[in-house]
């Protein structure tokens, strides 16, 4: 369903720009050729791949209709921002996920031809804001391999990378009783089959956070269904903050989710974008 609150953003935004002339580049970026370009995860690991180009500035992220989202950074960003739209694209294209389509503004003197490009508006897609730009932009070899992430991981079996360790209690140190069974994901193993070094590479490691979490939920749904032992697994803030999280969550069993303990990064919950 469409967002309301992103369409009075948008309308408000759009209006003050025409009351109040900028001085801004705006950049509107177009999802509807892209593969997964309807997915708010994806997009927004795009949207912030795109953003890293205008840091240190920060940028506004407003979403439009028909899954395009205008981005407002400073007028001294905006060659920045051509050659980032223009490097996601072909990065895009080289990897078979299709084409993204960007127009650029030079704000106020290109404020009429936005308004007009954004209208009518129908209402929007419904993208959720991204979060704050990395301090520099992350390389495009990185936002290629990103994508090789996306293509071999989406749907897939994450059974040959998981990890197990027991958790002992000690409640009784006479008589040590395993307490539940931690699963993990094996960043070592993936960085061998994949060439992604995803330990090194914190940019990388965080936007393919939510493409593992989801391949562990689809695990425990299918294969974990009739373990009695409690399990526990980490589970990244902007996962769980997903639209398409309890739809994953409500494919395991009540039985099974009783006996599952998801253990949220501290430090991930100390900076995430509020929602």
């Amino acid at each position: 369903m469409p967002s309301p609150s992103s369409d009075s953003l948008l309308t408000t935004r759009l209006e003050r720009l025409r009351d109040q002339p900028e001085t801004a580049a705006a950049t509107v970026i177009d999802l509807r050729g892209v593969e997964h370009g309807d997915d708010p995860r994806f997009a927004r690991s795009l949207l912030h791949y795109l953003e890293s180009w205008a840091a240190p500035d920060p940028c506004e992220t407003i979403p439009a209709s028909g899954r395009r989202v205008l981005i407002l950074a400073a007028a001294e960003r905006a060659a920045a921002l051509r050659r980032g739209a223009a490097a996601m694209a072909d990065a895009l294209r080289q990897h078979g996920f299709g084409e993204a389509r960007a127009q650029h503004y030079d704000l106020p003197t290109d404020t009429p031809r936005l308004l007009l490009d954004l209208a009518p508006r129908p209402h929007p897609h419904g993208l959720a804001e991204a979060g704050p730009p990395p301090p520099a932009p992350p390389p495009t070899a990185a936002f290629g391999r990103l994508l090789d992430l996306e293509k071999t991981l989406a749907g897939a079996d994450v059974e040959p990378l998981l990890r197990e360790e027991i958790v002992w209690s000690l409640a009784d140190p006479d008589n040590p009783t395993a307490a539940l069974t931690e699963l993990a994901i094996s960043l070592q193993e993936l960085e061998a089959r994949l060439d992604a070094p995803l330990r090194r590479d914190e940019w990388l490691r965080h936007e393919a956070s939510a493409i593992l979490d989801y391949g562990m939920l689809r695990h425990i749904a299918r294969d974990r269904s009739r373990s009695e032992r409690p399990l526990s697994f980490d589970l990244h803030v902007a996962t769980a903050l997903d639209p398409r999280f309890v739809g994953a969550a409500r494919n395991i069993p009540a039985e099974t989710r009783a006996r599952l303990t998801a253990e949220l990064l501290a430090w991930e919950a100390a900076v995430e974008p509020q929602s």
